[in-house]
């Protein structure tokens, strides 16, 4: 499998590894090849908290009218650097998220809903360079 990589204004033909025997292969965004995400390792999790969220909008300053339920991923995941300085870098990453709307009251008493994306799943995966 080949894809064109952008490299300024020039457009390369890249070479993808499509193997994954160990998982299954999901386009990254602004990554040209598809990478090979691992099935879901232990350590590297999506845990849930309650959150008032606060912001501002339109100078006056606001907040969730109640505590969102938002995911984060949290965990461990295994590095290694081999004795020629090699590293195979493992880091928890978001894969998947969800929008939820949020109804909020602002300080000057208006009302309204913002979208936020909550974490909803995350896998060990290699880390940005």
């Amino acid at each position: 499998m080949t894809c064109d990589e952008m490299s300024g204004i020039v457009a390369q033909q890249k070479a993808c590894n499509v193997e994954c025997d160990q998982g299954s292969l999901i386009h990254i965004p602004d990554q040209c090849c598809p990478e090979c995400v691992p099935t879901k390792k232990p350590g590297c999790e999506v845990t849930y908290s309650n959150k008032t969220l606060e912001f501002e909008r339109f100078g006056s300053s606001c907040r969730s009218t109640s505590p969102v339920l938002l995911g984060e991923c949290s965990g461990g995941c295994v590095s290694s650097v081999d004795s020629n300085q090699q590293s195979d870098c493992e880091c928890c990453q978001v894969i998947q998220t969800t929008q939820i709307t949020v109804p909020f009251r602002c300080a000057n008493g208006s009302l309204g809903s913002k979208n936020e994306n909550s974490i909803t799943q995350c896998l060990c995966m290699k880390c940005p360079q």
